[in-house]
């Protein structure tokens, strides 16, 4: 046929559907990467953690969402709020602004 490339809408469609799972299936295994890469933070000692900006509150938080979800997105949203600016209870802060 004139104009036909060969290539049926069928097979088309099949590819897209082939790189969609594969980017998914990617996707999941760096968010598994991520989330072990976060678990070796844990065991840090609490120095360690505040020279990269974070604490283990952060790094439970992080890890607190579901398996799915990318927790590196997560650590370096919460890092990037500020000491002060994070939602809990870090009475060095309440006490250096009163």
């Amino acid at each position: 046929m004139p104009g036909n490339s060969g290539v049926t809408t069928q097979g088309r469609a099949g590819a897209w559907a082939v790189m969609s799972v594969l980017g998914r299936a990617i996707r999941m295994v760096r968010t598994l990467h991520h989330r072990r890469q976060i678990n070796e933070l844990m065991s840090y000692d609490d120095r360690m953690l505040r020279d990269i900006g974070v604490t283990r509150l952060d790094l439970h938080r992080a890890l607190s969402g579901p398996l799915a979800s990318d927790p590196s997105r997560e650590l370096s949203r919460l890092r990037h709020r500020g000491p002060c600016n994070k939602a809990r209870s870090d009475s060095a802060c309440f006490r250096s602004h009163s």
